[in-house]
């Protein structure tokens, strides 16, 4: 009637076959102490005891489990001993490694303690397991698992693991840090991985403890993983273990989660129920707070739900100090809230303001804003009326500024720059200006981007001029001025410029090109072109849109020499023409790169030898005097007509090395028909054969 039996001992002998057969046995304790070299040549070990409740099986591997009877079992502890060179076995597995069979065959052991309702399994045994993946057992019973890590052992075995426990309510992992593979899915969030099985999603467990929490980045890293992904947890037990952390640290911690989703972590202990609302990094967005669903923010007292949040978390916080405040919120919440909101962080020392304020009725920023010491980034977004800064302004920390979809009223621009003396990245999105003249001049700008490519209903300005000496990125999409006064970029590096023509304006360049019209009869600042052109001659790298070719077909006399520029990027289109690519080309002496975003453009007969579209029996020389050496083509389709652009690239670039050609990534790609695709490849590998030049046709999407 034996019911409890505790073997400690070193165990010798290298033909050792054993059952442990009892009907009575409860409790089974099988420890090895010490260094049991002997027993990694142990043949066999067999569990006849269906009435065992309790098991602690800590010994070398066997060579297998014949038999393994515990139908009974409630808890188990299991603690594999593993040498390192049978780790590196594991990890590169060979199907005839007779250590790879014999640990293969844990898989029987494990399989007959499938009815265990408490497991817990050492860090080799994770390892082990790793082979075992493809028939693992479903532990229907199991309630609590128990992990223990350790740095040199992996989690392999942990996606599948989960996976087969569909009633697992506990999971204790003792220690976060484990050796890193590419076969943890996402257990854990050590490697970006996409397509990754969910494990952790189809997880019902609820609680989660965590012990020997170190407080390191990567941890923290992985409980945020973890509160994310468990979609059934509600409880992250033991955070007792950051006790022992200053609240700085914490503070950190908490600032990589939206406010929303750090106040979820008041669920895991006392000291945190409040702790999110001290942090100084607040982003509020009622779209993710309210999960926005089919007319739910109509539902009554939704938003007030949400208002009452941003008011919970500002009183907790009382006058401590906020580094960022991002704010994003629509129609139906109240404006005086909105006002209240901002101040209050304003006059807590805010130096970092992201505001997007989307309400139906045009909303005013509180003054506040435009006289703050503390602001160093501003966003504002939205429709937001910008009245107050034909008031008082000074921003004088202010050294980044975002406009998006705001109104800028007569003189309010100058005002802006004066008020800023730190200004050196500038933002202006669909913005749009009242005056009629404007000139941007700071001395310390370094980015400028003006984009009004949404913009409906603007006005065409008289003049506009560029005195900005330090800017080394411009991007300017916006109709053409009728004038550029002054142009002075003198240090610019990077330069995009997208000019927005109407067809029926690119219809009057055309016509003036064939001497079909007279300069008077084009729209006003065709002819001023050339001056902005000119300013941005000191440029490195330069991307001109198809409109923008268009237009400086009209600047071709006056077209400046680009000393310093190293990288062209040209975008086509099928309605725009490429007249002006032979000058630019040719005023181009020191390009190493060419990048062409699509080859099919409209044909006309000015395009010298850019192209072959037309048969001419003179052609300029554009091509044979250009020094490119590498040559990038975008949204290839493989049409007849891009071939022979190709052919005609590696004839006529003297120096050309390199041709890298990216295939056409829409869905009506000519690549669908496989015959074209094969045959579009052969012509690759004649290209390659017949020129010096190395041509990849490199596939990108799905095909």
């Amino acid at each position: 009637m034996l019911k409890t039996l505790i073997i400690k001992a070193k165990w010798i002998g290298s033909e050792w076959d054993e059952t442990v057969s009892s009907a009575s046995l409860r409790k089974l304790v099988i420890y090895c102490q010490g260094g049991c070299a002997d027993l990694l040549n142990s043949k066999s070990i067999s569990f006849d005891t269906p009435s065992l409740l309790y098991l602690v099986y800590s010994v070398f591997v066997a060579e297998d489990y014949p038999k393994v009877n515990l139908t009974n079992l409630v808890e188990a502890k299991f603690n594999l001993m593993l040498l390192d060179e049978q780790i590196e076995q594991i990890r590169e597995p060979n199907d005839e490694d007779d250590v790879f069979l014999r640990l293969g065959n844990v898989l029987k052991l494990f399989a007959g303690i499938r009815n265990v309702q408490k497991l817990y399994l050492s860090a080799n045994i994770l390892e082990v397991l790793s082979l075992c993946c493809e028939s693992f057992p479903v532990f229907n019973n199991l309630k609590i698992l128990r992990i223990r890590s350790a740095e040199d052992r992996g989690w392999q075995a942990m996606p599948v693991l989960l996976r087969n426990c569909p009633h697992l309510e506990t999971l204790v992992l003792e220690g976060l840090i484990h050796y890193v593979t590419g076969e943890c899915g996402n257990a854990c969030d050590c490697k970006s991985r996409e397509g990754i099985v969910s494990s952790l999603l189809s997880c019902p467990v609820k609680k989660v403890q965590i012990k020997g929490f170190k407080g390191t980045m990567r941890e923290s890293s992985m409980i945020w993983h973890f509160m994310t992904s468990f979609p059934c947890l509600k409880e992250m037990e033991r955070m007792d273990l950051f006790s022992s952390l200053p609240n700085d640290l914490l503070y950190h911690i908490l600032s990589f989660l939206s406010t929303k989703e750090a106040a979820l972590t008041s669920v895991l202990s006392k000291r945190w129920r409040n702790l999110f609302a001290f942090v100084p990094y607040l982003e509020f967005d009622d779209s993710v707070f309210l999960h926005p669903e089919e007319r739910k923010r109509e539902k009554e007292g939704i938003l007030q739900s949400f208002m009452d949040f941003v008011d919970r978390v500002l009183d907790l916080q009382g006058d401590s100090l906020i580094k960022t405040f991002s704010l994003k919120c629509k129609t139906g919440v109240d404006s005086d809230h909105v006002d209240r909101w901002i101040c209050n962080v304003l006059a807590r020392g805010v130096s970092d303001l992201d505001l997007f304020i989307d309400f139906r009725d045009l909303y005013s920023l509180p003054h506040e804003v435009g006289v703050s010491r503390t602001l160093v980034v501003l966003r504002v977004g939205s429709e937001s009326d910008l009245y107050w800064w034909q008031k008082f302004l000074c921003l004088p920390m202010l050294k980044t500024l975002v406009l998006d979809s705001c109104w800028l009223c007569i003189g309010q621009f100058q005002i802006l720059l004066l008020a800023c003396p730190a200004l050196e990245e500038l933002d202006m999105t669909n913005t749009r200006w009242k005056d009629s003249n404007v000139t941007v001049s700071s001395s310390i700008l370094k980015e400028l981007t003006i984009d009004l490519h949404g913009c409906c209903s603007v006005v065409n300005l008289k003049s506009l001029s560029f005195d900005a000496p330090s800017l080394v990125y411009f991007y300017y999409c916006d109709s053409l001025a009728e004038d550029y006064p002054q142009v002075n970029l003198k240090n610019l590096v990077e330069a995009q410029i997208n000019l927005l023509l109407t067809q029926a304006q690119i219809e009057q360049v055309r016509a003036l090109n064939n001497e079909m019209l007279v300069a008077d009869d084009v729209f006003p600042g065709l002819g001023n072109a050339w001056k902005l052109i000119t300013g941005l001659r000191n440029v490195q790298q330069l991307y001109l849109s198809p409109d923008t070719l268009e237009v400086l077909s009209r600047c071709c006399e006056g077209m400046p020499v680009f000393n310093n520029l190293k990288v062209l990027s040209i975008w086509s289109d099928m309605n725009r023409g490429w007249q002006a690519m032979p000058v630019l080309l040719r005023n181009c002496p020191h390009l190493e790169t060419l990048i062409i975003e699509g080859l099919l453009h409209y044909v006309t007969d000015k395009c010298g030898d850019v192209c072959d579209c037309i048969s001419r029996d003179y052609k300029d020389h554009s091509l044979t005097s250009c020094p490119v050496r590498k040559l990038q083509i975008y949204e290839f389709r493989g049409t007849i007509r891009e071939l022979e652009m190709i052919k005609h690239f590696l004839k006529i670039f003297p120096c050309l090395k390199e041709m890298d050609i990216y295939a056409h990534e829409n869905s009506h790609t000519l690549f669908k028909d496989p015959t074209i695709f094969e045959r579009v490849g052969k012509v690759m590998n004649f290209y390659n054969m017949l020129s010096s030049c190395s041509v990849q046709l490199l596939v990108r999407g799905s095909l």
